[in-house]
């Protein structure tokens, strides 16, 4: 799913797990995908509600996280005028059936389980909410 530099996408990613985000942001990165990337959710809501330059296209959050826990920063986000639509993921290890559940709740778009399948659903994903005509 290579993109042309033309415009790269920026996907806003959120997850206190050192390991796991630089190996997301890497494949990211190498997919032709901009990120910004935050240790914490409330990071990320302090840069949001900070009005950045360049607003995401998309937002990939942990669930567990120190602070805010996703879900929470989900809502946030929410009433940030410039946040207000942005496609999100969440992701985590915790059982994929209450994971999906709980994003259909809040309005995610998606829940991606942290498990060797990750990056192939975060490719279907991005391409699907990204990529597609009507994006």
């Amino acid at each position: 799913m290579a993109l042309s530099n033309a415009k790269r996408p920026l996907v806003a990613l959120a997850d206190d797990d050192e390991i796991h985000s630089e190996a997301v942001t890497m494949w990211l990165d190498r997919h032709g995908f901009e990120v910004v990337r935050f240790g914490t959710g409330d990071e990320l809501l302090a840069w949001a509600q900070g009005g950045p330059a360049t607003r995401p296209d998309a937002l990939l959050l942990d669930v567990e996280m120190p602070g805010r826990d996703g879900f929470q920063v989900h809502q946030e986000l929410r009433r940030i005028t410039d946040f207000s639509a942005t496609p999100t993921a969440f992701v985590s290890g915790i059982a994929p059936e209450r994971l999906a559940e709980r994003a259909r709740e809040v309005g995610a778009q998606a829940s991606l389980h942290k498990d060797e399948h990750l990056l192939p659903q975060l490719s279907a994903w991005l391409t699907a909410t990204l990529l597609s005509p009507a994006a």
